[in-house]
């Protein structure tokens, strides 16, 4: 994974509902958001056949003609008596927060949502990373062992998802790039990456990877 580095991707609900896993966080997605399904979206929380239609509505009230969403093929049909409730840009928002989560989760980072559209994960540097008796103008690998490594995510207007990234500590390199993979690619869009202009970016840790 490329440190000083921002990464892109689009929220895409017409392909990431189709691969395995993502569904389930849709629903957690939706539920976040006050609404439910019907029952029998239970069938389809590991995979999505391309076709089905999705019923969703407020949670607490009875299911109506003029209250129902319907999801089919990436696309909603939105009552106009929903309009200001639920948006494309609302459930964008929170599907990206619960994989956001989620990925967090599997790689074994903490997961914080700084604000409604922002979030974080962070990892600490393991305390047995190796102590260096060398003096150095960076602080000691002993010092460092108390920091932690923070990718920085925010949510944009139409479903893009900006993720930004300083140094990784070594340590933390395999699992980083782990986490951004699967975040990225769960959000079903075009991923784009850019390096940031960096002036003085001084690195006092091995590459795991080659390309770094």
């Amino acid at each position: 994974m490329a440190c000083d580095s921002i990464f892109r991707a689009n929220v895409r609900f017409e392909n990431a509902l189709y691969k395995p896993g993502n569904m389930e966080t849709f629903i957690d997605a939706v539920d976040a958001m006050g609404f439910q399904f019907e029952d029998n979206v239970q069938l389809y929380r590991k995979h999505l056949p391309s076709g089905t239609a999705l019923v969703i509505w407020p949670k607490g009230e009875n299911r109506t003609t003029f209250n129902s969403v319907l999801y089919r093929n990436g696309q909603f049909r939105i009552p106009s008596t929903l309009e200001q409730r639920f948006t494309l840009e609302r459930v964008q928002t929170a599907y990206a927060m619960q994989s956001a989560k989620q990925s967090a989760k599997r790689n074994g980072w903490q997961f914080v949502q700084t604000s409604e559209t922002e979030f974080e994960f962070r990892q600490r540097e393991p305390s047995t990373r190796r102590w260096n008796p060398v003096p150095s103008p960076q602080p000691s690998n002993e010092t460092r062992s108390n920091m932690s490594d923070v990718i920085k995510g925010t949510i944009l207007k139409g479903g893009l998802v900006k993720l930004e990234t300083d140094r990784v500590s070594a340590p933390n390199h395999m699992s980083a790039d782990r986490l951004v993979k699967m975040f990225t690619e769960s959000l079903g869009g075009e991923i784009t990456v850019e390096r940031k202009k960096v002036h003085a970016h001084i690195h006092d840790h091995d590459h795991l990877t080659e390309g770094h």
